[in-house]
C-alpha cells in the first residue's frame, strides 16, 4: 500500500507541474528581429567597426608611408627597424577592427 505525505490542514491540494506551454507560431519569441539575421544573432558582423578599420587602415598607410620617406632620405634599415613596432601596431588594431566588420563564417 502506497502512502502519501499529510498536508497541513488549512493548505490547499497540490496542483501537478506541467511544462510551459510551447511558444505559438505568432508569438515574439519565434519571430525575427530584422531581415537581415540569416546568419545567426551575432554573426552579421558590426557594422560600426567599418569605420575605424578604415582609418586605422589609413593610419597604417601613413606610417608606412613616413617610413619609406625617412629611409629614402637618410638610411633604410635603420628607419625600418624604429618605424617596425608602430606599423605593427596599427596594422593589428586595424585587422581587428577589420575582423569584426566582416561576417563570421
Amino acid at each position: 500500500a502506497r502512502t502519501q505525505a499529510a498536508q497541513p490542514e488549512n493548505s490547499p491540494p497540490a496542483q501537478p507541474q506541467h511544462p510551459p506551454a510551447a511558444p505559438t507560431q505568432g508569438s515574439s519569441t519565434t519571430q525575427l528581429t530584422s531581415s537581415d539575421d540569416g546568419f545567426g544573432t551575432g554573426l552579421n558582423g558590426d557594422r560600426s567597426a567599418i569605420p575605424s578599420a578604415v582609418l586605422w587602415g589609413m593610419a597604417t598607410l601613413l606610417v608606412w608611408a613616413a617610413v619609406w620617406l625617412v629611409g629614402s632620405r637618410w638610411r633604410m634599415w635603420p628607419s625600418v627597424a624604429v618605424g617596425l613596432i608602430p606599423l605593427m601596431f596599427c596594422l593589428f588594431v586595424a585587422f581587428n577592427y577589420v575582423d569584426r566588420a566582416i561576417p563570421s563564417y
